[in-house]
């Protein structure tokens, strides 16, 4: 796996997490791993994990990670998370204008756990009375999730 890779690991469990509402420091902690594994000139697979685990922001926990990475193309605390109904929520961030923030927003506001909670507002009216989100936006979100995610 390339770094690049590595660090979108990294930044997808960070973005669950945060969907979740999980504690701030370890998101943060996440997110600056992906940013100082974007910014090695050398590549982690080459690197002893010694040297992996005195880079900036990378302690024990974080250096197990990228090993396990380097060998299966993903760790077991991300593949956890991936069973989550985050996982599905997750691919709206960045869509139209979606941050992640507001998707959390919506994912405590509205009470959803999953794609299909998301869905079932339409159905009940929750998601055209939903105040934080404007006209065109929801029309754009629900048009994306019908042409993709029937």
């Amino acid at each position: 796996m390339s770094n690049s890779e590595i660090a979108a690991l990294f930044e997808e469990l960070a973005d669950l997490m945060e969907l979740a509402g999980e504690n701030y420091f370890k998101i943060r902690a996440y997110r600056n791993a992906a940013e100082t594994i974007r910014g090695l000139s050398a590549p982690l697979k080459e690197m002893p994990p010694m040297e992996i685990g005195e880079l900036p922001g990378i302690g024990k926990a974080i250096t197990d990670k990228i090993a396990s990475a380097l060998e299966s193309g993903a760790f077991p605390t991300l593949v956890k998370w991936r069973q989550t109904g985050y996982a599905s929520l997750r691919p709206l961030a960045g869509f139209d204008g979606v941050s992640i923030e507001l998707l959390r927003r919506m994912i405590k506001d509205l009470s959803l756990n999953s794609l299909d909670d998301l869905k079932k507002t339409f159905d009940d009216g929750a998601f055209d009375a939903y105040k934080k989100v404007d006209s065109k936006m929801k029309k754009s979100i629900k048009e994306h999730l019908m042409v993709n995610h029937g």
